[in-house]
């Protein structure tokens, strides 16, 4: 028995497709991957935009505003 690991992007109408085909098959075992899916952002920029999102930020003078 080999085994093979596919990367589809299920945005895709072909990709779907071909995942419904080879589930169709007998001799194919689908199994879930668990790992998280790569991101291509650095994880700390994305904790620091989660962070700016949650908090309700901080009100500034308009005359202050250049200062």
């Amino acid at each position: 028995m080999a085994t093979y690991t596919l990367i589809l992007n299920e945005r895709f109408s072909g990709a779907k497709k071909l995942l419904e085909f080879l589930k169709s098959l007998n001799f194919v075992e689908i199994q879930p991957n668990n790992t998280k899916e790569i991101s291509p952002y650095d994880q700390e920029f994305v904790k620091k935009i989660e962070r700016s999102r949650s908090s309700k930020g901080k009100k500034i003078k308009i005359d202050d505003l250049w200062k």
